[in-house]
């Protein structure tokens, strides 16, 4: 960033030139560092920062501007101009970038740019250099937003909210079981038929037991405790002469 000891830095360089282009204090520091990148991308003032092969003095954007004391250098047409010093230098670099075609650096500058939209500034114009958007640093990422702040006018309920409430169990249709009356449920089964007939038992007749379709020792337990209490033959088994008797006579 620096040449030999004693030389400012780039981007005091920077500062100064955009101090003259603005014509007013408070310098964005984004466009201060998008000059010092413009600066990097034309190597100008090679003697002063150590850029091999530049040897336009005190010309940091390889102006071509004519200006007392200034004299050419070899290598390009129009030449690039040398100057005595840095005044001489800025000064110089400044009545270039407020040429008329040069319009769109002068105005991005003044806004304020950062370092992409100088770079297209500059290709707009005849200036020369290439294209060094490339060489800009990433923008920041703006910080992330604060959080909502609470509306103190919103009174919170303090009403408390019941639960949930549990799904309804299915429930089964007594009515309908006259209709598989003829089938004959017995241990081992496992179907809708023995979920009805489970329904009837604990409803009608006071079984504890669980209505979940599956004809177990607790079911058939329960039909023989029927079968005793109606002196009906004690198998487990609610056959043809069992089921009217559940049905009909429960409770």
């Amino acid at each position: 960033m620096t040449g030999p000891a004693g030389q400012p830095t780039r981007q005091q360089i920077a500062a100064e030139v955009l101090l003259a282009v603005r014509g007013e204090s408070g310098l964005p520091a984004v466009t201060v560092a998008a000059l010092v990148t413009w600066f990097e991308a034309e190597g100008g003032a090679g003697p002063q920062w150590g850029v091999a092969g530049n040897v336009a003095d005190y010309n940091p954007l390889n102006t071509t501007r004519v200006w007392p004391g200034s004299r050419p250098t070899p290598g390009n047409d129009p030449p690039v101009q040398a100057y005595p010093s840095w005044e001489v230098g800025i000064a110089a670099t400044v009545a270039t970038i407020d040429q008329p075609n040069m319009a769109p650096i002068a105005a991005a500058l003044r806004a304020g740019c950062d370092c992409a939209e100088l770079a297209a500034a500059v290709a707009a114009t005849p200036w020369g250099t290439g294209d060094f958007s490339g060489d800009c640093a990433p923008a920041p990422s703006p910080p992330p937003p604060p959080p909502p702040t609470p509306d103190p006018t919103v009174v919170p309920d303090p009403t408390p909210r019941a639960p949930p409430a549990a799904p309804t169990p299915e429930v089964f249709d007594v009515s309908t079981l006259k209709t598989v009356s003829q089938q004959s449920p017995g241990p081992g089964v496992v179907d809708s038929t023995v979920a009805s007939l489970q329904a009837v038992l604990a409803g009608k007749w006071h079984q504890g037991i669980a209505i979940d379709g599956r004809y177990g020792p607790d079911t058939a337990l329960a039909v023989e405790n029927v079968q005793r209490f109606m002196s009906l033959a004690v198998d487990g088994i609610c056959g043809p002469q069992t089921w009217p008797v559940v049905l009909q006579l429960g409770g």
